[in-house]
């Protein structure tokens, strides 16, 4: 893969990182303003990857149909790629997408991460 001319940054470019929903593209979500999702926004700025690994899981079992499970699985499998487990964030990213109330403002994030996930996992 390292040798493959399709996984290579032109010269000069960074390589893409997965992403976060930004906050302050136009009007606040009322889901990224959440107190849950805000919470765990904090655990994943400061690093703490695993206690919002846990955290995410935590609330996934008891809001099973929360508005805000797309946002939380999406921070979650973004804190599985920050530690190098792309397979459980090809998972998040999936169920995300998959999920009946996913807006759309948040799919291509999901998508682009996803598509990190992958190409992390060489899939």
């Amino acid at each position: 893969r390292e040798t493959d001319p399709r996984f290579q940054t032109p010269k000069g470019q960074k390589k893409p990182t997965p992403s976060n929903i930004p906050q302050s593209s136009g009007e606040p979500s009322s889901a990224t303003s959440a107190p849950e999702y805000q919470q765990l926004q904090q655990l994943y700025s400061r690093h703490q990857f695993d206690a919002l690994i846990n955290q995410a899981t935590v609330f996934e079992g008891k809001n099973k149909t929360s508005p805000l499970l797309p946002y939380i699985r999406n921070l979650k499998g973004l804190a599985y790629i920050a530690t190098k487990r792309p397979l459980p964030a090809i998972v998040q990213f999936q169920r995300a997408l998959d999920s009946a109330d996913a807006p759309e403002v948040i799919k291509p994030y999901l998508h682009f991460n996803l598509a990190s996930a992958l190409a992390d996992a060489d899939q």
